[in-house]
């Protein structure tokens, strides 16, 4: 297989086929090194190495089950222009060179590409970068250049994926089982987008294909917005396409984080929600699990709807299920899925215990979710849901503290750098572990400058949507006032508002200012 630009080769072989002292591959004039690793489940061997004067970073991944995969990956560090003969590269995404086979090998068994791994989509769509350079892999499909060389799809399949991220694709889908989707269409100019807000009505929502984090996408308001974030987003999408769809602000936004093995069993791991409405970016919301505030039937209702999806999709592997919930009745709309272990990924398999990594990739190689024991309780199979007696709270970590002058708005585009996992007996516990440990010299969500204003001024900074709005509800709280007048600004869940009041008039109890709570 001739390395190329935008290709990622996964090569397997058996344990005893690997030379002692591990494998050296070289890629252009870099070598790269290989090890074998003992034990289960994925292992990052990374360091610098040189293209030239250039230098990149290099990851290794490795499995377990009797199988060494090896995935090569050259990554461009920030700054730095990569030198001649690499290709067009696009943005500032990574370059990712192939590993060729080496000779002298033994029997190599064949060349794989895993679909998504560790976190991102190693092939495609994948993480790797939020330019168009991330489409190079999942374009190689298309001309039948893998297929050609003898490479195949680990897990998810390419038309899966595609039908997952291709905006058009996967209104369609959702049209063909009866999931509800919002009233939306495709657009490829600026021009379209226009058409489509006029027919459908301001504000909207623009989400390009093909991209993480929300990249290139933002809310409009009106013509002149949608004109400046249509065309972000159809520059950040690598097939210049975006969705325009009707904003519904104020809904709940529900995630489910789900498994699928080869065979159609399938599995809810996590159920997660954000304390932050929709037009919040998950990234960047407060998002508690498992879910706090759903009625049984609404809980059972998007649950099913989400392991439909990602059964017609063909989804194998991990996934991730967004949906949002009006308040108000039992109806609900598909947002977005994303066929691959992602970001929200890490935080339902470190919040459940079930390791959504390793069961992705011993699915990609071929397991079944019955066969692969329950790292848990060491006992029972995947094929388990787990239950929580606990209750977990993600914090996003911002990076405004050391960009003091950057705008703090948040919207569909992620701004946070981090995140922050805090595991408590109730809400009121697991978030202050949180605020504690954001870095941020809190150990209260009372935010000084916050108490310097006016009432007045309280309510109209809680029309903000910003990296501070939760430290103003607080301080909203604790002033008395309604949780009717909070609630119509903001659509926090009354629950949280509740929880939240609890936690202010503990602080107020601590330093004098209430009797005791009875």
């Amino acid at each position: 297989c001739s390395p190329l630009v935008g290709d990622r080769v996964e090569v397997s072989f058996d344990a005893h086929d690997r030379p002692e002292g591990g494998v050296l591959y070289t890629v252009g004039a870099v070598e790269v090194k290989a090890r074998q690793v003992e034990g289960h489940g994925l292992v990052r061997v990374g360091g610098l190495v040189h293209l030239g004067a250039q230098p990149y970073q290099h990851i290794l991944l490795t499995s377990g089950g009797g199988i060494v995969e090896l995935v090569g990956r050259l990554e461009r560090l920030p700054g730095f222009v990569p030198p001649q003969g690499l290709g067009d590269l696009h943005g500032n995404g990574p370059v990712i060179v192939s590993l060729g086979v080496p000779e002298g090998m033994g029997r190599a068994q064949g060349h794989r590409v895993r679909a998504a791994v560790g976190g991102r989509a190693l092939f495609g769509h994948g993480g790797l970068s939020a330019g168009r350079g991330e489409g190079h892999g999942l374009a190689l499909l298309v001309p039948g250049h893998l297929q050609a060389q003898g490479v195949r799809l680990l897990g998810t399949d390419a038309a899966a994926i595609s039908r997952a991220e291709d905006r058009e694709l996967f209104k369609e889908a959702m049209a063909e089982i009866g999931q509800p989707v919002i009233a939306s269409d495709i657009a490829e100019t600026v021009d379209q987008a226009l058409a489509v807000a006029e027919k459908i009505g301001y504000p909207v929502i623009v989400r390009p294909a093909f991209t993480l984090g929300g990249a290139g996408g933002g809310a409009a308001k009106d013509p002149d917005e949608l004109k400046i974030i249509a065309g972000t987003g159809l520059d950040a999408s690598p097939i210049t396409q975006i969705l325009v769809e009707k904003a519904i602000f104020g809904w709940k936004e529900i995630e489910f984080e789900t498994m699928r093995d080869s065979v159609g069993n399938v599995i809810a791991v996590c159920s997660m929600e954000n304390l932050d409405p929709v037009g919040v970016h998950t990234g960047d919301s407060i998002v508690v699990a498992p879910t706090q505030t759903l009625a049984d039937k609404e809980f059972q209702m998007l649950r099913k709807a989400s392991l439909d999806i990602i059964t017609h999709l063909g989804i194998v592997g991990g996934c991730n299920v967004q949906l949002a919930l009006n308040p108000e009745s039992f109806e609900y709309a598909v947002i977005e899925v994303n066929p691959r272990v992602s970001r929200s990924s890490a935080l339902a398999s470190k919040a459940t215990g079930y390791p959504i990594a390793k069961v992705a990739t011993k699915i990609a190689i071929g397991y079944t979710l019955d066969e692969i024991t329950n790292d848990v309780t060491g006992k029972t199979c995947a094929c388990f849901e787990p239950a929580l007696d606990y209750i977990v709270v993600k914090y996003p970590k911002w990076p405004f503290d050391k960009f003091v002058y950057a705008d703090k708005s948040l919207g569909t585009q992620m701004m946070a750098t981090g995140e922050v996992m805090s595991i408590g007996n109730s809400f009121e516990a697991a978030m202050m572990k949180a605020v504690s440990s954001i870095e941020l010299g809190m150990d209260t969500l009372t935010h000084k400058p916050f108490e310097e204003l006016s009432d007045d001024e309280i309510v109209d900074h809680m029309h903000v949507q910003d990296a501070e709005r939760v430290f103003c509800v607080y301080e909203a709280l604790k002033r008395g006032i309604d949780h009717e007048t909070i609630y119509r600004i903001t659509k926090i869940d009354w629950w949280f508002l509740d929880k939240m009041q609890h936690l202010a008039d503990l602080e107020k109890q601590n330093n004098n200012e209430l009797p005791p709570c009875t």
